[in-house]
């Protein structure tokens, strides 16, 4: 009987050793998710009362990508929006940011019509160009291009009347704004107030600045939004903005806003892609930077925070929220998304590296790689030595996207590229004037007083101006394709219009 209650006694010991391990186990897991808080993900019952519960935020680009995507996804995102209404709120700068830019989205779909109408006419025009220089009238007896090229003529005619009448039903500039009202709707009395005064903000841009330096996200990729001092910075309401700090600024709202309301479980919506905002390991996002959710905690005693961006948001909310999105929504999102970001990091690289790269490209198609030179300072951007025993010719290339600063940066390269010529280095110089569409070189021409975009300018003796605009182009280097409206010559033989 002894060796039985010994031998109980003893697997009793060993269940309750075991248990305790359990136990220790249960609370090392505990106390590494409260250290390492911002490395774990919500787990699935997390992700039900974020859903539940949760407060959702509405970034910038989420509110001005509705002016992008296509009638049905933004139906279905605007839709998904409002099922949470009654837990939504907007930080006071992402409304300000989104009533400042929203026109500037409206008029790009108004314009794309535009540059639609100019690749049509371009492609055939190249087709027509091809087609006479192979000269099949004189060295081919049978092949006949002409009725080919008029049934193209003719699907392009139907094609430009059917832009012209989806033009006319699409919203201008300075017509109502069916999006905003919408929007207004949604977040009628959920937006947050604005800085208490300029001191709060001065503050914010110094503790903004120490955090750029160690490259604490939210918005350090945005230092660069300081290099035009001319965008640096706008006022509204008395108080003077920092273009660069514009993510710290509605996120320290953020963090005032669910800190003072006890807020535990938090969603932003943000189709911001950069990494300023994104974990990435191996190039997949595998969800907000860590320090996002660490600094929600520890500041504000945010419990659980996830992020979307607004394709995932879509899919998101047919399963928790049973919203009826159609099959192509989420993937429209993304497609639109895709290009947006693709052509906001050609935004901001358009002075040194996208146009460039597409005039560098368009220029040794032009001449040979042997003739061209890239230069740079102090000289012209490129140099083409096309003529055996004489100096070259300069290239300068500008480029914005946009208009007014796009002039400014001409008429600087207009007078750097006369210092060209007084140094004696080239024979002439031209400044390519690189636009974000046809529509903007067009608005260029009308500057300098040409009614056609492709009216060959010049600026002095041995200076011309060339205008052109790029698009996307995924074989071309860097993805974007130069289009010339202008050329030039030595000779002037093109009538050239004087500024």
């Amino acid at each position: 009987m002894e060796d039985v209650h010994g031998r109980e006694g003893a697997a009793s010991e060993n269940a309750e050793a075991r248990g305790l391990t359990r136990a220790v186990r249960r609370v090392t897991i505990q106390i590494m998710k409260d250290i390492y808080v911002g490395y774990y993900r919500p787990d699935e019952e997390q992700f039900k009362t974020l859903w539940a519960k949760g407060l959702f935020v509405f970034e910038t680009s989420i509110l001005l990508n509705l002016y992008r995507f296509p009638r049905q996804a933004r139906e279905d995102l605007i839709a998904s929006i409002s099922k949470v209404k009654d837990r939504v709120w907007l930080p006071h700068f992402v409304g300000l940011e989104y009533q400042r830019n929203r026109h500037s989205q409206i008029a790009d779909q108004k314009a794309k019509f535009q540059d639609v109408r100019a690749s049509v006419c371009n492609a055939l025009s190249q087709l027509r160009k091809e087609f006479e220089d192979l000269q099949l009238k004189k060295r081919h007896s049978t092949i006949d291009v002409d009725a080919f090229l008029a049934r193209l003529q003719s699907v392009s005619d139907a094609f430009n009347r059917e832009l012209d009448e989806l033009e006319s039903r699409q919203p201008d500039v300075s017509d109502s704004d069916p999006v905003r009202d919408q929007l207004e709707e949604i977040f009628a009395g959920k937006i947050g107030p604005p800085p208490p005064n300029q001191t709060w903000l001065d503050d914010l841009y110094e503790c903004g600045k120490r955090r750029f330096d160690r490259r604490v996200p939210p918005g350090y990729l945005d230092s660069k939004k300081s290099n035009d001092p001319e965008q640096a910075e706008f006022e509204y309401g008395g108080l003077c903005y920092q273009r660069k700090f514009g993510d710290l600024i509605w996120w320290q709202q953020l963090l005032d806003h669910v800190k003072d309301r006890g807020i535990k479980y938090l969603v932003v919506v943000s189709d911001d892609a950069k990494e300023d905002w994104w974990r990435r390991v191996k190039g997949k996002t595998v969800g907000p930077r860590p320090e996002l959710a660490e600094e929600l905690n520890r500041v504000a005693g945010v419990d659980c925070f996830h992020m979307y961006s607004s394709e995932g948001f879509l899919e998101q909310a047919k399963r928790e929220l049973g919203v009826a999105i159609h099959a192509d929504s989420a993937s429209q999102v993304e497609d639109v998304k895709r290009v947006s970001d693709a052509m906001e990091d050609g935004r901001d690289q358009y002075p040194q590296f996208v146009a460039v790269s597409a005039v560098n490209a368009w220029l040794h198609d032009r001449f040979g790689s042997d003739e061209v030179i890239t230069g740079g300072l102090p000289g012209p951007d490129f140099l083409v030595a096309d003529r055996p025993g004489d100096l070259p010719v300069g290239f300068n290339v500008v480029a914005s996207e946009d208009t007014n600063q796009l002039l400014r940066q001409t008429w600087g390269a207009i007078h750097q590229s006369g210092q060209h010529m007084r140094d004696g280095n080239v024979r002439r110089v031209e400044v390519i004037v690189v636009a974000q569409s046809s529509l903007q070189a067009a608005r260029v021409g009308e500057h300098f007083g040409v009614s056609r975009p492709d009216a060959y300018l010049t600026a002095g003796k041995h200076i011309g101006i060339v205008l052109a605009y790029l698009s996307r182009d995924d074989r071309a280097e860097q993805g974007y394709r130069l289009h010339v409206f202008g050329d030039f010559n030595d000779d002037h033989e093109r009538s050239p219009s004087s500024i």
